[in-house]
């Protein structure tokens, strides 16, 4: 696919010891440009209306491309009526496959409350028409509009993903939590923690909506009982309840230990690899 393609200029010969990857010799004379193919992670192109001979056209702006082109198929479709004039400029591929350049024409350009009379290249047979270096020196584009952020309306993302803004908790799924209790210890009870009397008729509150809800659900007598923090939230009005099991399960449950390997185990796994990926 040419869709990422640009073309890069060169203006003098360079010696076989010092040549640049950017830039090409002349042939006979004539100004050579090459084309290469530049891998992009952007997922869409920056893309601009303008009107060439009162025809809108939608050019992918690519600021590494020496000059402005459409293919010969663009050129067809809308421009026929304008005669292609010969031109010295060969245009070649990084691999150095020659591309077929057809002519350029002078074309009227409107843009916004610009108006301007610039060259345009044909070339190709079916390539994006691209906005080129040669046209961004004299076209002064409107880059906040290209750059504008596509504003949703707020009540179509809180009706696509209403299940995110609910006021219930969200429910896990396939999955069960266990925990495996060493049955030779005995079961520990352990008193509540006083509650300041400034808040606790906010912990009684959260306590209850949490019963409500079913997260939880009283009982009239355990074996176990772990005490309870209450946490004033940040807007001073909202609790927070947190267990303190560090005194009761923690002391208690076995725990799954996981090895953590060391740095040079997992490089010399690596050891003979051919393909890598870093993830960004």
């Amino acid at each position: 696919s040419n869709r990422s393609n640009l073309f890069q200029s060169s203006q003098a010969k360079h010696s076989a010891d010092l040549k640049q990857i950017n830039k090409v010799e002349p042939e006979h004379s004539n100004e050579e440009y090459t084309l290469f193919n530049v891998p992009t992670n952007r997922k869409t192109s920056l893309l601009t209306t303008v009107l060439i001979n009162d025809i809108p056209l939608s050019m992918e702006i690519d600021t590494g491309a020496a000059f402005s082109v459409i293919s010969k198929q663009t050129y067809t479709e809308h421009f026929s009526q304008c005669s292609l004039q010969s031109t010295k400029v060969n245009l070649k591929t990084y691999t150095s496959e020659s591309l077929v350049v057809h002519g350029e024409f002078t074309a009227n350009i409107k843009y916004e409350s610009q108006t301007l009379d610039l060259p345009m290249i044909v070339a190709g047979e079916d390539c994006p028409s691209l906005l080129g270096r040669n046209w961004l020196y004299s076209l002064c584009l409107n880059w906040n509009t290209i750059f504008q952020l596509y504003n949703c309306p707020m009540e179509d993302l809180l009706q696509k993903y209403s299940n995110f803004f609910t006021e219930k908790l969200g429910p896990l799924k396939g999955f069960k939590a266990k925990l495996l209790v060493n049955e030779s210890k005995l079961a520990i009870y352990c008193k509540a923690h006083p509650v300041p009397y400034a808040i606790r008729a906010q912990v009684e509150d959260e306590l209850n909506r949490l019963v409500q809800q079913k997260i939880i659900e009283p009982i009239p007598f355990s074996k176990w009982a772990a005490p309870i923090v209450p946490i004033l939230k940040a807007d001073k009005k909202c609790i927070r309840t947190c267990g303190d099991f560090k005194q009761t399960i923690n002391r208690v449950v076995n725990l799954e230990c996981y090895p953590i390997q060391k740095i040079q185990d997992l490089f010399s796994q690596l050891s003979g690899g051919i393909v890598s990926q870093k993830l960004t």
